[in-house]
């Protein structure tokens, strides 16, 4: 192995150091936005609450704020599920159909539930197979079976 060969091998190992390294501040960066969204709901709901007990003491109704908060509830709870969902994909989590619950990436079953995982092949899980070949065991195993590569 020459030095060139060296280079090239410290050179992919700093940008996969690199690409992990900023996965790891980008997932951060969503645990807080997904911290910063909760408390959000629950502000509306803290007020909520406020205005309700107020509307009640003056004698007023408060079907309309009601409603408005469940209006601000039910967005905050769509976006909070989208950050959520970006933050399980760079994790390289995987959600349960069955249950709801995450798992490891990996996992063939769900740890809560024992459903089998079904899951699509992310991007970067079909460029990992193109650079590697044929991620399918079934593939190898035919070609250990038939000894010939057929």
């Amino acid at each position: 192995m020459g030095f060139k060969d060296i280079g090239k091998n410290i050179g992919k190992g700093v940008k996969k150091a690199t690409d992990k390294l900023n996965n790891t501040v980008d997932v951060q960066k969503l645990k807080y936005k997904i911290s910063k969204k909760e408390e959000e709901i629950g502000e509306v709901y803290r007020l909520l609450g406020q205005n309700i007990v107020d509307a009640s003491l003056r004698g007023e109704t408060y079907d309309a704020l009601v409603a408005k908060a469940l209006e601000d509830v039910a967005l905050k709870r769509e976006e909070l599920a989208a950050l959520n969902r970006e933050r399980i994909e760079k994790e390289g989590k995987t959600i349960c159909t069955n249950c709801g619950s995450e798992n490891d990436g990996k996992a063939e079953f769900c740890s809560r539930c024992g459903a089998k995982i079904e899951r699509e092949e992310t991007p970067a899980e079909k460029e990992a197979d193109n650079e590697t070949g044929s991620a399918d065991p079934a593939d190898e195993t035919k070609t250990e079976e038939n000894g010939d590569g057929k």
